[in-house]
């Protein structure tokens, strides 16, 4: 028994000599060099206004339905029909 409190009083002693030799004291981090959101000022572009003019010019739209991508025609439906009012036929690759 006064041997296992030997190798206990060996050990904390040890560990109290290395804290006092190597201990630093407290971390300090380093001042934030980040800058300030509110110091930074991104220009906007000039404003463009939308425009729906367009020629009607004829052509073929191919939209691939062959690799099972992962949207449905529904999901087309707002573009397809704005490039069908522009004179564009619309074909399907594979099944619909």
């Amino acid at each position: 028994m006064k041997k296992l409190i030997f190798v206990v009083v060996v050990v904390l002693l040890f560990l109290a000599v290395q804290a006092r030799l190597f201990y630093q004291g407290e971390y300090q981090p380093p001042p934030n060099t980040l800058p300030r959101f509110d110091d930074v000022f991104v220009p906007q572009p000039p404003a463009s206004g939308y425009s729906e003019d367009y020629q009607r010019k004829p052509g073929i739209l191919v939209v691939d339905r062959s690799h099972d991508n992962d949207f449905s025609l529904a999901e087309l439906n707002v573009p397809l029909m704005r490039i069908i009012s522009r004179g564009f036929t619309v074909e399907y690759l594979g099944g619909i």
